[in-house]
This record gives C-alpha cells, structure tokens and sequence, in this order.
C-alpha cells in the first residue's frame, strides 16, 4: 500500500456538492448534512502529493477510500457513537479494511473521531458566517508524523461555515451544500489550507488539505516548488449509497 497507506494511517484526512437550489434549505437541523444511519456508504478518490528530504522526494499517488456508518454504540460516559468503517483500495475494487472513527450527532454538534483526534466538524443551527472552535478537544500545537517527518498542521484554526455562492458539483441533482473553512493562510515558513464541504442528505462530499512547510529563502517561489515537507490531499466523492 505504500506511502498512500501510511498518510492515511497518519493523518487520516480525509469534495463535492451542488447548486441550483430552488428554494432557500433549512439549516437548522444541520445534522442532514451528516447522516449516519447504519448501513450508509461513501466512495471517495483519495490524491495526495508529499513532499520529503527537504523537497527533493516528491510523491504523488491516487488510491479510494470507502467509508461505512456502522452499529452505534454507547460510551461509558453515556454518550451514543455510530461506529465509522473505513477501506483502502488501489484500484476501488479490492477493499482493505483500515479502520474504524466514530461520529456522533449531539448539544448541537458534529463529532468525529479521527485517529483519537475529536473535531467539532460544524455547529448547529447554523447560517452563512457562523464561527467556533472545532479543534477545542484536542491540543491544536500537537505534531503528526508523515514518513518520518514530524508536522503541525492544526495550529491556528478558525473554523467558518459559508451557505452562500458555493459553486460545487454534487452527486445528487440538487442538493444544498455548506463549506467549513479551517485555515486559509501563508507565512514565509509554511502554508495552511483545510476546507471541507458537505451536502445536505449526503454528508462529506469534498476535503483539501494543503499542509506545507519550508525555510523561508524562496518567497516568491509557488509553494509546489519551495515546500520542504509536508503534503496536499484531497478527497473527492465519487459515489453514494444512501
């Protein structure tokens, strides 16, 4: 499985969804834009880039990812889970099974665990512009490794949803769509990206990670050229099964 498989592993990161809506949608029960009944499945396209060893190895790969909403279950502090199943395939055929996260819907949240890290995914009820911590369970200054490289991708998030003008394609043929912003932003030394988008009935449809880091010589240089570590990754739906 290879370099793809251990970024996976490592950061388990995991977009697309519509327009044409012919009336305003309801964002109050903003948990339609994350169902978890058992037995639903998402297919996504999985492309990573990564660059190592100072930007000299640079690793661009495709793979699929299969995503399952299990069983729920209950946690010892009484809270409700669904069980989060997810497959690796190099050829969206054969599925190796590579994990399980759990969601949950509750007090107005979205809840996934990902690798032991727990993200307010978005907040609800909520309208264009609304704000909150959603990396406030976790310590945002912790590193990840990536083949061997340690990494911050979390410092400095501010997470944002945005309802309006979201010129995204969806898997369906209407379908109102929301966009969460986590960090759009550069410095001399690296560039943070992370954008996540979710369509209503269908959940995670579109994510893109842009996690580089450098030495600050180059300025002007595009990041795809200067970066020294790290990694873009996208994941992109392909298919849904309600």
């Amino acid at each position: 499985m290879g370099r793809q498989t251990a970024l996976l592993f490592s950061m388990c990161f995991l977009f697309f969804g519509c327009v044409n809506q012919t009336e305003e949608p309801d964002f109050s029960e903003g948990a339609a834009f994350f169902p978890i009944e058992v037995g639903r499945e998402w297919i996504y396209a999985s492309d990573s880039i990564v660059w190592l060893n100072n930007g000299s190895d640079i690793d661009t790969t495709r793979s699929y990812l299969k995503e399952i909403a299990g069983e729920t279950f209950e946690a010892e502090d009484g809270k409700v889970w669904t069980e989060w199943l997810r497959y690796y395939s190099s050829d969206s055929i054969r599925w190796i099974p590579l994990h399980s996260w759990r969601v949950r819907h509750g007090e107005g949240q979205l809840v996934r665990v990902e690798e032991n890290i727990s993200f307010i995914k978005f907040v609800y009820p909520f309208r264009d512009g609304t704000r909150w911590d959603g990396n406030v369970y976790f310590d945002s200054d912790r590193f990840i490794q990536l083949q061997g490289e340690r990494i911050q991708p979390f410092q400095n998030w501010r997470y944002r949803i945005s309802t309006q003008n979201i010129d995204v394609p969806c898997v369906q043929e209407k379908c109102a769509v929301i966009k969460v912003d986590h960090i759009d932003a550069s410095t001399l030394l690296d560039r943070r990206k992370s954008v996540e988008y979710f369509g209503e009935g269908v959940g995670l449809i579109r994510k893109q990670m842009v996690i580089l880091d450098g030495d600050g010589t180059r300025p002007n240089d595009a990041w795809e050229k200067k970066a020294q570590k790290g990694f873009i990754h996208t994941l992109t739906l392909l298919s849904y099964k309600p």
